[in-house]
């Protein structure tokens, strides 16, 4: 009998070559922004294809490195396929390039010399007091999983000397005195950590076994066990490094289409003590977010009432603070911390996850005041503006990142203005990016929820969105965060990006990239105009 099928070696042949021709028809400049574009997406088989077209094709030999950069992380990662990423990555000889072969072989291959032979190559590549640094990061890791643990805090320290104390290192350096009997260095690690709620940090511990207490009080239960006997807390710590492998095994199926939810929450259940939440503050939501089902997984380290006032509607609101995420969600583990979840709303009830925003005020001011990375922010900015000139042409309303760039600098100007010193900078950051993103975002949520009963997603995040541009001390600000560089597309957050752009667009009269013409004033008047909560108020 004759088949109309192809043969075997043309089934296999024949999707490979569809999704090659798929990738050549997008043009060379575009294949990046496509990637970005669907990169917190399930289809990472594109997203990986198109980075590696445009390692290939893009104009940009910067854009070719980091589109290099990105597939090599998608290859070892979610695809486990450490020679394609090592093939990926050998063309560059570079801080970043070398950084992320040093990771592969740290996290996927557990190799240590050749982890180490990265690290030197890293360093060796370095030609800047930016690369210089970042090469330190990797560095900092191999010396810790080498057991050399006085290494890990020099480096450590040379890190936060250069940058500030971000999470990362912080977290990395009390681990690293935790086990070099250290307890000086772990309590000012400690303090670095929870800077921004410093009321979680003792300002001195009697001994090793207070500093541990003091640990699980604020939820650092891994750095807890390794100080304290105790049989309860050490169980703790143990579950979670087995559900943040279950986390990760599950993302990993999630980007190929191949997640089972329901076996996944039967599985971080069964490790999950049924008092977590009660003993340990764990606060756990299964669900969908942005299209893809997971979990966010958390501990809470401040919980307290507070009061929200939007356009006459009133509401007591429950703020919880939370830290030490084991999952949040999958654009945060696709896109490995780059982007994801701020918080969330139930009801009356508003998270704020913590590691999202406990960066940022310190990133903004070296990316504003340190001389190399305000030149390549100059560079990035125009850059990515000469872009945004054609990928206007391509749709009234697209993700503009230039556009984006420029307002943001001109927010960080205008606040360094008025916040003369580091600290004063970095504090109002810190104070606007929670007023605009967590309390009139979620805020919003929770009054069109309990009040209004509104249960769409797309429709909560447009009407949010526009309340964190009204009420935000800088409409600059929350525009930036996230609203202009992620913009349509099949989740809730793009289309309504898109909306409330299009929306800005029209009641402004003005074209979408040159919204950074307008005053704060006209930008916030914009999103009133837009809104149905504020028209209702208007109209009463």
């Amino acid at each position: 009998m004759q088949s109309d099928a192809p043969p075997p070696i043309v089934q296999r042949v024949l999707p490979f070559l569809l999704l090659v021709l798929s990738c050549a028809a997008t043009p060379p400049e575009r294949a990046f922004d496509e990637a970005e574009a669907i990169a917190h997406g399930t289809d990472q088989e594109r997203v990986r294809d198109l980075y590696r077209a445009a390692a290939q094709r893009d104009p940009d030999p910067l854009r070719r490195e980091h589109a290099a950069i990105r597939a090599a992380h998608l290859e070892w990662r979610v695809f486990r396929n450490a020679a394609a990423a090592r093939e990926l990555l050998a063309p560059f000889d570079t801080t970043d390039a070398h950084g992320e072969r040093a990771r592969i072989e740290l996290e996927l291959a557990h190799d240590l010399p050749a982890a180490r032979a990265a690290v030197e190559r890293a360093q060796a590549a370095a030609k800047t007091n930016i690369d210089r640094r970042k090469a330190l990061v990797p560095a900092a890791y191999l010396a810790f999983e080498e057991k050399r643990y006085r290494d890990t805090i020099a480096i450590a320290e040379r890190v936060i000397a250069g940058v500030g104390p971000r999470t990362q290192s912080a977290r990395l350096l009390l681990r690293a005195a935790i086990h070099a009997n250290d307890d000086a260095t772990a309590l000012r690690a400690f303090r670095w950590y929870y800077a921004d709620v410093p009321q979680l940090v003792p300002a001195s511990v009697a001994n090793r076994q207070e500093l541990g207490r003091a640990l699980a009080k604020a939820r650092l239960y891994q750095e807890a066990s390794l100080i304290l006997d105790d049989p309860e807390i050490d169980a703790y710590a143990a579950a979670l490094k087995r559900i943040e492998q279950l986390v990760d095994d599950h993302y990993r199926k999630a980007a190929t289409g191949d997640e089972s939810q329901r076996a996944f929450v039967k599985a971080v259940k069964k490790e999950l003590p049924k008092d977590a939440a009660s003993r340990f503050g764990a606060v756990t939501t299964f669900g969908e977010t942005d299209g893809v089902s997971g979990m966010h997984f958390g501990h809470r380290v401040l919980d307290e009432r507070r009061t929200v006032e939007q356009y006459g509607r009133r509401g007591s609101i429950r703020f919880i603070l939370l830290d030490n995420m084991i999952a949040n969600g999958f654009m945060a583990w696709i896109l490995d911390g780059r982007s994801g979840a701020g918080g969330w709303a139930e009801k009356e009830t508003v998270y704020q996850v913590r590691p999202m925003y406990a960066n940022g005020p310190i990133n903004a001011w070296l990316a504003l005041t340190d001389p190399e990375q305000r030149a390549k922010k100059d560079r990035e900015i125009a850059d990515e503006t000469r872009r945004d000139a054609e990928r206007i042409k391509t749709a009234p309303v697209v993700a503009l990142p230039g556009l984006s760039l420029r307002m943001e600098r001109q927010y960080l100007e205008a606040l360094r203005a008025s916040a003369h010193t580091r600290d004063a900078f970095i504090a109002r950051y810190r104070q606007e990016e929670f007023d605009h993103s967590i309390w009139a975002h979620e805020g919003r949520h929770s009054i069109d929820q309990t009040q209004f009963g509104i249960d769409d997603s797309e429709e909560l995040e447009y009407r949010a969105k526009l309340s964190e541009i009204a009420f935000a001390a800088s409409p600059r600000l929350a525009l930036t965060g996230a609203i202009l560089t992620n913009v349509g597309g099949d989740t809730p957050h793009g289309k309504a990006n898109q909306r409330v752009l299009e929306g800005m667009a029209r009641v402004t009269k003005v074209k979408l990239n040159a919204l950074d013409s307008l005053s704060d004033e006209q930008l916030r008047n914009a999103a009133r105009a837009l809104d149905p909560l504020a028209k209702a108020q208007a109209g009463s």
